[in-house]
């Protein structure tokens, strides 16, 4: 009975393993590494943290083909005292360790007002005892806060701390998605979480870069004849150009269109075509 029982367990794991290399992360969706396996489990209370050393992290999302990543280090409570302790009040903190904490969009953002450009920044904090100053910085590579420079940030807003009932044993960040356009960066350990909303903007470059090839495209297009081939949509005789095409385009279809219709618009619009 032992034997069979072995036997069997042998065989589920070796199911296991081959379903994981089949079924590889989605776009957008990253593989999740021993190390993050790790700081999930810990978080959980599946195991006890006993690693010393903060642990790389990967937090990713797509917020409306910006694609979001988050590249950090993750320290764990380990019983210390942290706030107002290993990590002083109103001093810069790397807001994880070793290197500094890397956040890149692909498309540009807006948090509150400010508007942030795509591209890759660091995120550093100013812990508060009531608010917490949020940092993004040109500068991302550099070790903790060691080279910071505050004529570098692109980026500064205030923010209320909220408590939280459970411990969070490694710091984790996480970007959730709140609507089509709309998510927050949040940043939990130990009893404190941060939630920092943004907006993803629209590519409008990317929209202006694709209107002299878009706008040939259209030319021999005869309306009423075909229809869109992703939304189904008719093709009136109103649109004749790039700009009524767009207008039709980004008031009614999809997401999907729109980022077809961005990415390669000689393909998406072959169909219209006689």
């Amino acid at each position: 009975m032992k034997q069979l029982l072995m036997a069997i367990a042998a065989c589920t794991l070796f199911a296991c393993n081959n379903k994981e290399k089949d079924n590889p992360a989605k776009p957008g969706v990253a593989a999740i590494t021993d190390e993050e396996q790790y700081a999930r489990n810990v978080n959980k209370g599946f195991v006890a943290d006993t690693v010393k050393k903060a642990v790389p992290r990967l937090a990713t999302a797509v917020i409306d083909s910006n694609e979001i990543t988050i590249h950090y280090f993750s320290p764990g409570v380990r019983g210390r005292m942290i706030w107002g302790g290993l990590v002083p009040y109103e001093q810069v903190w790397v807001t994880g360790a070793h290197s500094a904490t890397k956040i890149s969009f692909t498309k540009a953002v807006k948090f509150g007002s400010m508007e942030i450009p795509a591209g890759s920044y660091a995120v550093f904090t100013i812990p508060g005892k009531d608010s917490w100053t949020f940092i993004l910085n040109n500068n991302y590579r550099q070790h903790l806060a060691d080279d910071y420079a505050e004529r570098e940030d692109v980026l500064r807003i205030k923010i209320k701390p909220e408590q939280t009932t459970d411990t969070v044993q490694r710091l984790t960040y996480e970007i959730k998605a709140h609507g089509e356009r709309t998510a927050s960066i949040v940043v939990s350990w130990e009893k404190i979480k941060l939630v920092i909303p943004f907006v993803t903007q629209k590519n409008t470059a990317s929209i202006k870069q694709m209107e002299p090839v878009a706008g040939a495209l259209l030319q021999g297009i005869k309306p009423d004849t075909k229809k869109d081939p992703v939304c189904y949509m008719p093709v009136t005789a109103g649109i004749t150009d790039t700009f009524s095409y767009k207008k039709k385009l980004y008031g009614f279809c999809s997401a999907e269109c729109k980022r077809l219709f961005i990415n390669d618009p000689g393909h998406y619009l072959a169909d219209l075509r006689e």
